[in-house]
């Protein structure tokens, strides 16, 4: 066991929410820039501006967090199940693309390939392409969001605060997408 005394304590909340505001700040500041030169895939100019304040928090609070936490990394990677369990859950509902506005999320849609493929009159083929994307797509992308899965269980003690970081992390995603029309996923693999 452990001495609790002898573990490095977690960062003052102040000490990261100053990070996340001092991160957000440049960061935002490019991406509204980078939106009204390169007119941002469409967005009329208010969206864009949401779409770059969301996906500017995002990487700020990960990073205010992982700055904060820099001297216990070998206690926030610690290995645990639920965390596990968990980046495989975010990599279900990582959002992969926005189409009409809406974001597309990865498991969802290969399970639309793999069972609502052959229900619509697809070859086995095309349903096969939404299996490998279920195989494929989600694990990369809960190994992607293991890492802040680990870093936010460790450095974030309250559920609630920690929920409310996964929704923004979410929604910073989805306004990456929406403020670059990115796919993250090649649409061969899920189409």
């Amino acid at each position: 066991m452990t001495d609790q005394a002898a573990l490095p304590h977690r960062a003052d909340r102040r000490t990261t929410a100053l990070g996340v505001f001092t991160i957000f700040l440049p960061l935002f500041a490019a991406f509204i820039w980078w939106a009204f030169t390169h007119r941002a895939a469409g967005l009329p100019p208010v969206w864009a501006i949401v779409a770059a304040g969301l996906a500017a928090v995002g990487p700020a609070v990960l990073l205010a967090e992982l700055l904060a936490n820099i001297t216990r990394l070998h206690t926030v990677f610690h290995f645990h199940w639920s965390r596990v369990v968990h980046a495989l859950l975010l990599g279900f509902v990582t959002p992969v693309a926005v189409i009409n506005g809406f974001p597309t999320i990865a498991g969802t849609t290969a399970l639309v390939g793999v069972f609502g493929g052959l229900g619509v009159g697809l070859s086995l083929g095309e349903s096969l392409r939404g299996i490998l994307a279920l195989l494929v797509v989600v694990p990369i992308a809960a190994l992607v969001w293991y890492p802040v899965v680990c870093l936010f269980a460790s450095g974030i003690p309250d559920h609630r605060r920690r929920f409310a970081a996964f929704v923004l992390l979410w929604w910073s995603l989805y306004g990456v997408l929406a403020l670059f029309g990115l796919w993250l996923v090649p649409m061969w693999l899920v189409a």
